[in-house]
């Protein structure tokens, strides 16, 4: 960002913050300690640069300030056109919230891979996500910048053999730094084309794409109006805990439905064998369960016992275990055995 003041004699000068690496390159000299300008030699900039990685090592995001002189009396382009001076170094730190830690951690445990891509430069990223504990260099994981990973995109998309070596890289990169609108979007493509559900979070214009494109887009309450609506779901307390009760609460209702589901098929399995095959058995070929006795099982005990099912409470026992699979039949093998078993005892002992 940068800001155009008129100071004596009509002289314009252009005030500039933004990344520190990004406004460090557009600096040819820097305002001393004593008051003057002197040329920014390579040990000076050596020396700024190691200050930027000392303050991104503790978490701190790094801007940088400078300022230029403009000549004539015509506003200046978007970008500095003559070097600037390097005027100033500031950190800034965002503390993490306690239980962010905790809510990845969690997530991770369910078998949810969490991503963070930032604006913030490489090393300031590593040590936000390292804090989270995102990030793990023994764990084998992979950071690197927007560029990078698009460069790595075109390069391998199309093709096959390029594309074997792009996804274990993939599934390790768990952290992506100086990542612009584009960089995000083709992250969740990727991921969608290896068959991966995605859930994107976000606040800003340039997060809705990213939110739009994915399986399922969180954004926050304090978010702008671009992103909320093309997100799916609005966090009402800007908290990523929220994503980690969501992951429960779906899981949640899967299994109920899949409970629900059991116990009508072990009660009307063993109910219509019993009526057709105690028919025929029957030396007066009816029925051994009357009709009041059937609509009693379907319309009592059934609608009892699926509200009891339906209602369950959540409980964040169902994160010990992997996510079900997109594809994955909703009455599993194991189901089945389960519903075959209890509905022939049923039958057999009535």
């Amino acid at each position: 960002m940068s800001v155009v003041a008129v100071g004596p004699g009509g002289v314009l000068t252009q005030h500039v913050k933004g990344g520190s690496d990004r406004v460090l390159d557009m600096c040819g000299s820097y305002y001393s300690a004593a008051g003057v300008e002197e040329p920014l030699t390579d040990e000076v900039r050596g020396s700024i640069v190691a200050q930027i990685r000392s303050f991104a090592s503790d978490a701190n995001r790094t801007i940088g300030v400078a300022y230029g002189r403009v000549e004539g009396s015509a506003l200046p382009a978007d970008e500095p056109t003559v070097p600037l001076v390097w005027l100033a170094l500031v950190g800034i730190q965002d503390p993490l919230r306690p239980e962010v830690p905790d809510a990845v951690r969690k997530c991770q445990h369910a078998g949810v891979t969490v991503r963070m891509c930032t604006g913030d430069n490489l090393d300031t990223a590593v040590a936000i996500s390292r804090q989270c504990g995102i990030y793990n260099r023994l764990r084998g994981d992979v950071a690197m910048t927007g560029r990078e990973f698009r460069s790595l995109v075109y390069d391998s998309y199309g093709n096959s053999e390029n594309m074997e070596r792009f996804w274990p890289i993939l599934s390790r990169m768990v952290v992506m730094a100086r990542s612009q609108p584009l960089d995000k979007q083709l992250l969740v493509l990727m991921l969608m084309i290896r068959g991966e559900v995605v859930a994107v979070t976000g606040d800003g214009t340039n997060d809705a794409p990213a939110l739009r494109l994915a399986s399922v887009g969180f954004v926050m309450r304090s978010g702008t109006d671009i992103a909320v609506k093309s997100s799916d779901i609005v966090l009402l307390d800007d908290n990523f805990r929220s994503v980690q009760r969501a992951v429960v609460w779906g899981r949640t209702v899967n299994d109920n439905i899949r409970k629900f589901l059991q116990l009508q098929l072990t009660v009307n399995f063993s109910s219509v064998v019993l009526t057709f095959f105690g028919s025929f058995l029957s030396s007066t070929h009816t029925s051994p369960l009357s009709t009041v006795q059937l609509l009693w099982v379907n319309l009592i005990m059934d609608t009892l016992a699926a509200l009891a099912l339906a209602t369950e409470e959540p409980s964040e026992a169902c994160l010990d275990r992997g996510p079900v699979l997109r594809r994955a039949p909703l009455v599993s093998r194991r189901m089945w055995c389960t519903i075959c078993t209890v509905a022939g005892y049923q039958t057999l002992s009535t």
